[in-house]
């Protein structure tokens, strides 16, 4: 191997909201109009390496047909992204209430090796990794007396072992 490049990317990326009340001191929000309780984050990583052999052969400097190019790239987001409420927290709206935990990750990785001219060998390897945490969670009391919106449910999409209810499509 007479030629070798390489590239490393790591970005992390955090947002939290923790709405946390106590047994004596519990937190209540009341509101006349909509109450959002959203945390977003937008997390990049990139990396590129390029290696390049054999380029522009001349007689003063000939091509070498033993020419190895090799190139590796990685890149790593982890992005995590909590909007929790605690069991000791109530939020009453005479309006809509949401709770959203919003994320948008981006790994991107390119490995580019090019030998020209009688080369032996080329290899690139490219490498992305993706540690996402998103989560809104609700363990205490909402009650909004809002407009009604368009996200209904049966007792299928209720899971009483994991205390989740899943909604298709989102």
């Amino acid at each position: 191997l007479n030629s070798f490049s390489a590239a490393y990317s790591q970005a992390t990326a955090s947002a939290k909201i923790n709405v946390t009340g106590t047994e004596l001191r519990p937190v209540v929000i009341q509101a006349a109009g909509d109450v959002n309780v959203t945390s977003q984050v937008k997390n990049t990583a990139a990396s590129s390496a390029r290696t390049s052999k054999n380029e522009g052969a001349t007689a003063e400097a000939p091509t070498n047909t033993k020419s190895i190019g090799a190139s590796v790239a990685i890149s790593k987001a982890t992005t995590t992204v909590h909007a929790i409420l605690n069991q000791f927290t109530e939020i009453v709206s005479s309006a809509n209430v949401n709770v959203h935990a919003r994320a948008e990750t981006k790994t991107e990785s390119s490995a580019d090796v090019t030998v020209y001219d009688d080369g032996l060998a080329a290899v690139g390897l490219s490498l992305g990794f993706d540690v996402v945490d998103i989560r809104a969670s609700v363990d205490g009391k909402i009650t909004a007396t809002g407009l009604t919106t368009a996200k209904a449910f049966t007792k299928d999409s209720v899971s009483s072992t994991g205390n989740t209810i899943t909604l298709p499509g989102h």
